[in-house]
C-alpha cells in the first residue's frame, strides 16, 4: 500500500520551486473563484485534500511523462487534470465538462499558468446526444480520469467509447467505494481491475484509484 500522498514539502524532492508555487497558485484560486469550486475553505485542506490528492496517479505511477492522452471526465474547474498537467508536461491532457463557467475559469488558470498540454471541451456526457458527439470527436486515449464525476456505471459507458483497447479508466476512490463495488466491477467483463490504497497526508481514512483496464473483445 502507498503509506499518503504527501504534503507539499515532502514532495519537493520530486519537484522544481515554479511547481509548488503553480499548486499554491491553483489552490489559492479555487478558494477564491466567483462560485463553489471546492468544498473546504481552509488553504491547507485545499492544498493537501484537492490539489496533491489530484496528483496521486502520477505519484503512484499510474499516469507516466510520456506522450500520451489523458481524458479527464467532468473536470470541473481543473481538477484532477491542471495539477496533473503541470506534473507530468509531456502528457497531453483533454479536460470536458458541461458547465461553461467552469470551463472558462479553468481555462484562465491554465492559461495563468502557461500549461499547454491540456485543452477544453464544454460536453454535457449525461446527455445521449452528447455521449454520441463525444465519440465523434474520436479521442481514442489511452488513459480516462475520473473524479467524482458520475454514477459507477456511467462513468465506465462514456469511458469505453473514449478509450483505446488496453486503455485504463482511472476513477479517484475511497476504500468503502471500492468494497460495495468490488463484485460489480468484477461482473463487468469488459474490464479487468485493480485498487491502489493511500492515505492522504494528515488523514486517518483510506483512499485510493481503482483502476480498469478496457479488455480486447
Amino acid at each position: 500500500m502507498i503509506p499518503f500522498i504527501p504534503s507539499l514539502l515532502e514532495l519537493s524532492e520530486f519537484w522544481n520551486k515554479n511547481i509548488s508555487e503553480s499548486c499554491s497558485y491553483i489552490s489559492n484560486q479555487l478558494l477564491l473563484a466567483p462560485y463553489r469550486a471546492v468544498g473546504p475553505k481552509e488553504f491547507d485542506r485545499v492544498l493537501d485534500e484537492i490539489v496533491l490528492d489530484s496528483l496521486a496517479p502520477a505519484i503512484i505511477g499510474l499516469i507516466d511523462n510520456n506522450k500520451k492522452k489523458v481524458i479527464d471526465l467532468g473536470c470541473g474547474s481543473g481538477i484532477p487534470s491542471i495539477p496533473l498537467a503541470l506534473f507530468l508536461p509531456l502528457t497531453e491532457f483533454i479536460a470536458i465538462d458541461s458547465s461553461i463557467k467552469r470551463i472558462e475559469f479553468a481555462k484562465c488558470m491554465a492559461k495563468s499558468l502557461n500549461i499547454s498540454n491540456i485543452v477544453f471541451r464544454n460536453v454535457f456526457l449525461e446527455k445521449k446526444k452528447e455521449k454520441q458527439k463525444c465519440r465523434n470527436l474520436k479521442l481514442s486515449s489511452t488513459y480516462v480520469i475520473a473524479r467524482g464525476f458520475s454514477a459507477l456505471e456511467n462513468t465506465c459507458e462514456i469511458s469505453e467509447n473514449l478509450l483505446c483497447s488496453g486503455g485504463k479508466l482511472i476513477i479517484y476512490s475511497t476504500s468503502e467505494y471500492w468494497t460495495k463495488n468490488e463484485e460489480k466491477i468484477s461482473s463487468m467483463k469488459i474490464w479487468t481491475s485493480k485498487f491502489y490504497p493511500y492515505m492522504r497526508h494528515n488523514s486517518d481514512r483510506l483512499y485510493g484509484l481503482i483502476e480498469l483496464t478496457k479488455n480486447s473483445r
